[in-house]
């Protein structure tokens, strides 16, 4: 909880931009959010590691889908059908996913991206 008394508060905090003093961290937090968007390292590095995610659950789904192309199996139809979800937990092999994953590049990622993304806008005007 932020205090409204200064004289409360044990430490006072600076911004590193302006040099502004604020009583608590919240404030700090919200003056920062307000005055200097983007420029807070914590928050450069929240919106860094979503994006790493992003990618890397991307990278995984397309090393999923690659295994099963080996296996000579449609991965959709597996996953929807309940003897395909036994039949899904039989034939994975994490340790041939991972190397997989680790063989797609990061431009690969980006144009899966990019592709899934101009289709999911494709699908969602055709209903309008």
């Amino acid at each position: 909880m932020c205090i409204r008394d200064r004289s409360l508060c044990k430490d006072s905090v600076v911004c590193a931009e302006c040099k502004r003093r604020f009583g608590c961290k919240q404030a700090l937090g919200g003056h920062m959010s307000k005055a200097h968007p983007g420029k807070s390292e914590t928050y450069r590095k929240k919106k860094q590691l979503a994006s790493d995610r992003i990618l890397e659950r991307t990278r995984f789904l397309m090393a999923k889908k690659r295994f099963y192309r080996e296996l000579s199996c449609d991965y959709e139809k597996l996953a929807k059908s309940e003897t395909g979800k036994e039949k899904l937990k039989k034939l994975l092999k994490r340790s041939r996913i991972r190397a997989i994953k680790k063989e797609i590049s990061d431009e690969e990622v980006a144009e899966y991206l990019k592709l899934s993304k101009s289709t999911d806008n494709l699908s969602t005007n055709s209903y309008h």
